[in-house]
């Protein structure tokens, strides 16, 4: 199969929702944007329509990152722990599993 069918395939509604319920849904951090997954859950069907229709047309911004100091002990310096949006989880997979579809083929085109 061509790249960019594969890539289509990853990005179309149904895959972005399959992507929400199996990898995400059970990844309770909450991004920058201060939106939860209950709060995105309650409003999927629109956000799917972001998603793909942004991706697709090549207008898809990351946003920024929420950042959090873990403290590691005594004389030790913190770990930063970058925190992606609900939104930008489920594109990051997304991309993802097209990356592992298209390598992981035998036929590459």
């Amino acid at each position: 199969m061509y790249p960019y069918r594969i890539f289509n395939k990853h990005f179309s509604k149904k895959n972005i929702k399959n992507v929400f319920e199996k990898d995400i849904r059970n990844k309770p951090s909450i991004g920058i944007d201060g939106i939860n997954i209950n709060a995105f859950e309650k409003k999927l069907d629109t956000e799917m329509e972001i998603i793909n229709r942004k991706v697709l047309n090549q207008t898809y911004n990351f946003s920024f990152y929420k950042e959090k100091l873990i403290s590691k002990g005594r004389d030790k310096f913190p770990r930063v722990i970058s925190i992606p949006t609900v939104r930008d989880k489920i594109v990051l997979k997304s991309i993802f599993n097209t990356l592992s579809d298209i390598f992981s083929s035998p036929f590459h085109y």
